[in-house]
C-alpha cells in the first residue's frame, strides 16, 4: 500500500512539473510571438518610408531635369507620411534602447535630406 502511495505521488509530482514547465514556455512563446509582430511593424513601416524617400529622390530629379513642379509635388506632401511612420517605428522602439536609437538616427538623416532637397529647390528657383 505504502508502495501505491508513493507511486501516485510521484505521478502527481511528474505532472505538476510537466504543467509548471508547459506554462513556463508558453510565457515564452507568447514573447517570442509577440518580438516577431514588432520586426515585422518595423519592416513594414521602414519599407514605407524607404519607398517614399525612392520616389521623393527620383521625383527631384525629373523636376531638375525638367522644370516642372509637379514633379515636387509629391515630395512637399510626403513629410506627413514620413512623420506618421516615424511616429509608429519611435512608438515600436520604446523598450529598444539600441532601436530607438537607429529611428533617431534616420529621422536626423531624413531631416538632412529634406533641408538638401529644399536648397537644391530654391537654387533651381532664383534660376
Amino acid at each position: 500500500m505504502l508502495g501505491i502511495a508513493l507511486l501516485l505521488c510521484l505521478i502527481i509530482l511528474i505532472i505538476a512539473n510537466y504543467g509548471a514547465q508547459t506554462r513556463q514556455l508558453n510565457k515564452e512563446l507568447k514573447a517570442s510571438s509577440k518580438n516577431v509582430s514588432t520586426s515585422i511593424d518595423v519592416l513594414i513601416h521602414s519599407e514605407k518610408i524607404l519607398s517614399i524617400l525612392k520616389d521623393n529622390e527620383a521625383g527631384l530629379k525629373e523636376f531638375i531635369q525638367t522644370g516642372q513642379r509637379k514633379f515636387i509635388t509629391p515630395l512637399e506632401n510626403s513629410q506627413k507620411e514620413i512623420s506618421r511612420d516615424l511616429g509608429q517605428l519611435k512608438i515600436l522602439s520604446l523598450n529598444n534602447t539600441y532601436l530607438l536609437s537607429m529611428v533617431d538616427s534616420l529621422n536626423f538623416h531624413i531631416n538632412k535630406r529634406n533641408d538638401f532637397f529644399a536648397r537644391i529647390i530654391g537654387i533651381y528657383d532664383l534660376n
